[in-house]
This record gives structure tokens, C-alpha cells and sequence, in this order.
């Protein structure tokens, strides 16, 4: 083996070697561990999905009727169409009406049994009075602040574990001003998003309304055409939440930091997505299969609030790791714990 007269390239050569290794993100069951330790040390993001779903469990049911039931008169009354055609539909809305729950909404935006499990009122346990909203302005209005209500508590919540990544406290100074702002740019993200979607599906819905005029059915082409594209959406704007809280920044550039995480780490971040999509909602079915009873239910919630939060911690682990090692200058500097 040819050596340097000088000796320093023998022992260079192995001091790069380990200290790549060192660098190294750990691996996906590695980070998924490492979260769950540290939930077991700081518990209080707990109890954002607990409250959530006791309160969906046995709290009082906010009905959508008032906004239901104007679309349940207009599509009853449109006498042009087949009976067979519009029963289904009726009996969907009446069962939503009696059934549905407006405060679910907050539930879409952190880990819920109740949403997750796909529980209803006709499964509910307890009894639950049903709170009438009023018309249908004032129930869409009220829906509306749920909306806000649950975009502004998942970045409460997303904060709460950025911090505990961090080795903080999940509550610190300025906590409900910080998850405000970023509340505001998640809002923005969404508005992104929901542009996005206007501007791609209003022209592709109306060339297939005129090919379908011609006789020509291409609906079947169209989600094929689009999978793929927002498999792949999907795929590179998964850590935008994270990157707000973790970098502090805006939409566009938390759209910018999720793309280059996973454009560095593809295969891991796809496989970690995969792990933490199968692993949910798995989870989830199981914890519908037990909340049968009250006792049941209390300790499936439980369970899942425990699993469901590390989960999510782990997915804040995965881009917090990555992130310092490809730009740590973007991770704002915390006050000592």
C-alpha cells in the first residue's frame, strides 16, 4: 500500500470516514425511537389529542344541520331527476345532519381516535346533547372558526414538539404569540395550496365537461394523469408545518426547505412517510375496534394519543435532523433551558 512520506494521508483518510458516519441522520426506527423516549420525558403535547377527543367523545355535538338542510331541500326538489339518483345522496345528508359533529373540524388538523378511527354519534358511548347553530350562514360562519380554530392548534401543537426536539420545555415564553404566527403562515400555505388546485382542476374540469358532451369519458384519464403529480406534491411539501415552527419562516420558503429536505433524502423520507401513514392508521382502526365500552374507549384514546403524538414528534425528529445538518444557520438560536 503506497503511503505519504509525510504520514498524513494515512491518517486522514479513516478520520473522514468516521466522522461521515458521525454526520449520518439517524435512520428511520432510530429517529421514531429516539421520539418516543422523548415524549416519555415531556407528556404535555398529550394532552392536545386527549382533550380533542374526549370532547368528541362526550362533549356536545355541533350539528351541521342548518348548513345541510338548504342543499337537502334544493336537491329534493329538482324534479328532473331520477328518484334513484338523488336518494342516495338525500340519505347521506340526513345522516350527516343527524349525525355529524362541525367540532371534528379541529380534529383534521392533529391526531384525533374519533376522526383517525372514523367514529360517529350512532357509535358514541356517552350521550351527547346537540347543539343547534342556527341558518345556514351562522352555521358556515361557525365552521369557519373551528377552521382557524384547528389550523391555529395544530401549529400550537407543532410548536409544543419542535420544542421537545429541542430538549425544551413544550410550553416557553411567547408560545401563543410564536404558534399565532405561524398559525397565520400555514393559513397562507393552505391558501397556496387551495390556488393551486383552482388552477389546475377548473380548465380540466371543463374540457372533460365538453369532451363528456361529445360522448367522450375521461375522468378515469384525468386521476390517472394526476396521481402521480400529487403523490409527488404530497411526497415534497410534507415537512412545510415542520419548517415553520423549526425555521420560523414563511410559506414559500417552508415550501423551499421541505422540497430540499426530501430532495436529499428521497428513499428515507418516502419510506419514513410510509412507515407513519401505515403505522396511523393501523392504529387507528385498532383504537375504533376497542372504544366500545367507556372503559375501552378511555384507554384507546389514551393509547392513541401516546402513539399518534410520537409519531408526530418522530416527524418532527426526521426534518429537525436533517435540517441542521444541511442548514443549521436557519435553526434559530433558543434561550437556555
Amino acid at each position: 500500500m503506497a503511503t505519504d512520506p509525510t504520514g498524513r494521508g494515512q491518517m486522514q483518510r479513516p478520520a473522514r470516514g468516521s466522522g461521515h458516519e458521525a454526520n449520518a441522520a439517524p435512520g428511520i426506527f432510530d429517529t421514531i425511537a429516539v421520539a418516543m423516549s422523548a415524549l416519555l420525558l415531556r407528556p404535555l403535547p398529550l394532552l392536545v389529542p386527549i382533550v380533542i377527543d374526549l370532547y368528541l367523545s362526550a362533549g356536545a355535538r355541533l350539528s351541521p344541520a342548518g348548513l345541510l338542510e338548504p342543499i337537502r331541500r334544493w336537491l329534493a326538489s329538482q324534479g328532473n331527476v331520477a328518484d334513484v339518483q338523488i336518494t342516495g345522496p338525500l340519505e347521506a345528508l340526513d345522516r350527516l345532519s343527524r349525525t355529524g359533529d362541525l367540532a371534528a373540524i379541529v380534529g383534521w388538523f392533529v391526531p384525533s381516535l374519533v376522526v383517525d378511527g372514523g367514529q360517529t354519534a350512532e357509535r358514541a358511548v356517552w350521550s351527547r346533547p346537540s347543539l343547534d347553530l342556527g341558518g345556514a350562514l351562522g352555521t358556515l360562519g361557525f365552521a369557519f372558526v373551528l377552521l382557524l380554530l384547528g389550523i391555529w392548534g395544530a401549529m400550537a401543537f407543532a410548536a409544543m414538539l419542535a420544542r421537545v426536539v429541542r430538549g425544551r420545555s413544550p410550553l416557553g415564553d411567547h408560545f401563543v404569540r410564536d404558534s399565532g404566527i405561524a398559525g397565520l403562515r400555514y393559513l397562507g400555505f393552505l391558501g397556496l395550496v387551495l390556488l393551486a388546485l383552482i388552477v389546475i382542476l377548473v380548465p380540466s374540469s371543463i374540457v372533460g365537461a365538453v369532451l363528456m358532451a361529445f360522448g367522450i369519458d375521461i375522468v378515469s384519464l384525468l386521476v390517472t394523469v394526476f396521481l402521480a403529480p400529487a403523490v409527488a406534491a404530497y411526497v415534497c411539501l410534507a415537512f412545510v408545518g415542520e419548517a415553520i415552527v423549526v425555521a420560523n419562516v414563511g410559506p414559500l420558503r417552508a415550501c423551499a426547505l421541505s422540497f430540499g429536505i426530501v430532495r436529499r433524502n428521497v428513499w428515507p423520507t418516502v419510506g419514513f412517510l410510509l412507515v407513519l401513514v401505515i403505522a396511523s392508521a393501523g392504529l387507528a382502526r385498532l383504537g375504533a375496534q376497542m372504544a366500545g365500552s367507556a372503559s375501552g374507549l378511555l384507554l384507546a384514546i389514551a393509547a392513541y394519543a401516546f402513539v399518534a403524538t410520537g409519531l408526530a414528534l418522530a416527524r418532527m425528529q426526521f426534518f429537525y435532523d436533517r435540517l441542521r445538518r444541511w442548514r443549521a444557520d436557519l435553526i434559530p438560536a433558543m434561550a437556555p433551558a
